[in-house]
């Protein structure tokens, strides 16, 4: 990296520093998003409680 001006080695580094922080958030958002599917995917199968709720609410189950 070649030398630059402090003002432009701070305004580089917060530019980085929101880039990488975004990139957190997004996979964060990701990684949720997967257990929300993955935990409501179980409670389905595994709760019959809530199947027969939605049969009686018209979802269609076979």
């Amino acid at each position: 990296m070649t030398a630059m001006e402090p003002e432009t080695a701070v305004i580089t580094g917060m530019v980085m520093g929101v880039i990488m922080v975004m990139a957190q958030i997004r996979e964060i958002i990701a990684v949720t998003a997967q257990v929300m599917v993955t935990e409501t995917g179980t409670e389905m199968v595994m709760d019959p409680e809530t199947i027969m709720a939605e049969k009686g609410m018209g979802a269609d189950y076979e």
